[in-house]
């Protein structure tokens, strides 16, 4: 319990997130509007749903922490406005079409809580034909980038420790994901949009880019870095990248094995793609490295390698 508290707190203290939800929803929910809150959490967002005018909300929750949700509603005199219900979404049946769908299930890479599968699901069973989405797009962006600082922190295992070797640890750390705050002075190129989603058309979770970067300064080259805008409204868009600072999500980081040393005019082209395991979405990466005398640097990462000794994303 200690746990899911500190982890809604630090959510709900994440000011930027939760008034950029809150904005939105004022600006799309009407006076008389029926709700629909998928992965409502503590509430907060079906909380300013009523608040707007909604007549009705449907609070969609998986998790314990929706009886922590019921108490809160109570408190703030808005149980006989919201329908709690403790499942997920994709196996529940509503008695009536909704104005509104909101989620807020991202990732620090924007899909890896299943919000394109979810939404898609919920948006053609439940939503009217003029029902609004919250968000109704996701634009994801990524950027080679130079952190030796958070690259150190990952080869803590490459070290041994009270003389014991730990480089099968270190084998699983760097096939991982890391959220970490990255700032622009660590970036080698220019970002890039790489997906545009459009949330009204998109029906399941596909992702399989390739992008191109002309590096514009010199370094170390430790990985790629992610993150998302979603169009929350026409007037308001929620974006994780600096120098705003999310700690909801943060910054993606895929990190490669060997850092290479780079120079202004060189090319990395970095292959992205989202695949699942055991219903976990798992990123995929390859990158290859082109300098400006044409040698070619390969630095494949698959983060499906193995997966049978890899535990869960962090």
């Amino acid at each position: 319990m200690t746990n899911m508290i500190e982890y809604h707190k630090m959510m709900l203290s994440d000011r930027y997130r939760t008034n950029t939800f809150k904005r939105a929803i004022f600006e799309t929910v009407k006076p008389g509007d029926v709700v629909l809150d998928l992965g409502a959490g503590t509430g907060i967002l079906s909380f300013f749903a009523c608040m707007a005018g909604a007549k009705r909300v449907y609070a969609v929750e998986v998790d314990s922490v929706i009886e922590i949700a019921k108490e809160l509603a109570k408190e703030n005199n808005l149980k006989d406005k919201i329908t709690f219900i403790n499942n997920v979404s994709t196996d529940i049946s509503l008695s009536e079409k909704v104005d509104v769908i909101i989620s807020e299930i991202f990732g620090s890479f924007g899909l890896e809580e299943d919000i394109i599968d979810y939404m898609a699901d919920a948006r053609e069973r439940f939503l009217k034909k003029s029902g609004v989405l919250i968000p109704f797009s996701i634009q994801m962006f990524l950027v080679p980038v130079d952190v030796k600082d958070i690259y150190e922190d990952i080869n803590f295992w490459k070290r041994n420790h009270f003389g014991i070797k730990f480089g099968a640890l270190r084998k699983m750390a760097i096939n991982n994901q890391y959220n970490r705050y990255i700032e622009k002075k660590n970036h080698l190129a220019k970002p890039l949009l790489i997906k545009s989603i459009d949330l009204y058309k998109a029906s399941q979770s596909y992702f399989n880019e390739t992008a191109e970067f002309a590096l514009t300064r010199q370094g170390i080259f430790y990985g790629l870095a992610g993150w998302f805008e979603a169009r929350l409204s026409e007037k308001v868009t929620l974006s994780t990248a600096s120098p705003d600072r999310t700690p909801s999500w943060n910054i993606a980081f895929f990190p490669v094995d060997k850092p290479t040393k780079v120079n202004k005019g060189d090319y990395i082209t970095s292959k992205v793609s989202l695949s699942k395991w055991k219903g976990n979405v798992i990123w995929n990466w390859d990158i290859k490295v082109e300098t400006k005398s044409g040698k070619i640097v390969k630095l494949d990462h698959c983060h499906n390698k193995d997966r049978s000794i890899y535990p869960k994303p962090v």
